[in-house]
């Protein structure tokens, strides 16, 4: 009876302990996006070509690779998904993204951080595109 109720407990304690660990590293990183600001990118200050850009940012990392043609963003590629990702909300905010060409658009509802996540790629790559001259 004894050796059932250890058991019993040392699978409980387990549990929790696994648990735990995946709220933490769940949680981790979520403060980061509280001091990101997107900021609009002047397009027609974007030479035509092909661009990649990466966050880093824990299970929020990605990288993607953005084509502008004529000062418009004319595909987005994800070459390295967010870990978790929803596809078809990742999707839903790439094509909304592509038709109103602005990296202010509204997040999807229920991945307001991977779109987050995904804009500050997108940002990064625009970017590496503007002529200094």
């Amino acid at each position: 009876m004894k050796k059932l109720v250890l058991i019993l407990f040392g699978t409980i304690g387990l549990a929790l302990l696994i648990g735990s660990g995946g709220v933490f590293y769940l949680s981790r990183n979520l403060d980061d996006f509280e001091d990101k600001i997107i900021t609009e990118i002047d397009l027609s200050l974007v030479e035509d070509g092909t661009y990649q850009g990466n966050y880093e940012g824990g299970r929020f990392s990605n990288s993607v690779e953005i084509e502008v043609e004529n000062n418009e963003i004319i595909s987005i590629t994800i070459i390295e998904t967010v870990r978790f990702e929803r596809s078809e909300l990742t999707q839903a905010f790439i094509d909304r993204l592509l038709s109103e060409q602005t990296l202010l658009v509204d997040t999807e509802a229920g991945a307001t951080l991977t779109s987050t996540a995904y804009l500050l790629s997108i940002e990064n790559a625009l970017e590496k595109g503007i002529n200094n001259e």
